[in-house]
């Protein structure tokens, strides 16, 4: 497997791990840190808090009994994001920016300049909770049509969006065609004349 499809496995992976918490909720996390920079120019992660930290709130016939919840304020001048997991940071960020900055961060605008902007601060807290533990999105289609062509940068552009949006349980079938190929090869003594033969190329 290429150090390219290991490299983006490990960051759905990521992604996915949504209970992940910092043992210190003063400090925002290096990873939403560096989302911020890259979505919004560099400095931005220094507009805001955001703090994350164990406060899931218990959801009456909920698989697992609790659900992500974060709440959008204002402190020391700055707007204020504290989440339950890192999930749920990022996606009371993606709130903020489309609810209260009035910024879409959409596929057609997948960046920003908010670097030097004056951020509108809330009057008041908001908090918002989902009682869904897994946010899919993707399908096999998006990828034969366009995905299995992008560069890492482009894939990360994605996985900032993905974040944006609360979701948690992305399709990924990258690098899928390597473990079919070790399967059959070394598991049920297919050739590798035969295996190249069953195994589609990437654009399928």
């Amino acid at each position: 497997m290429s150090r390219f499809r290991f490299h983006l496995i490990a960051v759905f992976a990521l992604i996915c791990a949504s209970c992940i918490t910092t043992t210190d909720i003063h400090a925002m996390p290096p990873s939403i840190a560096g989302l911020l920079n890259r979505v919004g120019g560099a400095g931005t992660a220094d507009m805001f808090i955001v703090e994350v930290c164990n406060t899931q709130s218990a959801v009456p016939g909920s698989s697992s009994g609790q659900a992500e919840t974060f709440t959008i304020s204002a402190r020391d001048g700055k707007p204020c994001i504290t989440a339950s997991t890192l999930s749920a940071a990022t996606a009371g960020l993606g709130y903020y920016l489309n609810h209260y900055a009035h910024i879409s961060i959409s596929w057609n605008l997948l960046t920003t300049d908010i670097a030097h902007a004056t951020l509108p601060l809330p009057s008041s807290s908001e908090t918002h909770t989902c009682d869904v533990p897994l946010r899919y999105y993707l399908n096999y289609c998006t990828f034969s049509y366009s995905m299995y062509v992008w560069t890492w940068e482009r894939w990360q552009q994605e996985i900032d969006w993905m974040a944006l949006h609360g979701v948690n349980m992305p399709l990924q079938i990258v690098g899928l065609d390597a473990v079919w190929r070790e399967l059959l090869m070394k598991h049920y003594s297919y050739t590798e004349q035969q295996v190249a033969q069953f195994i589609a190329g990437p654009s399928f």
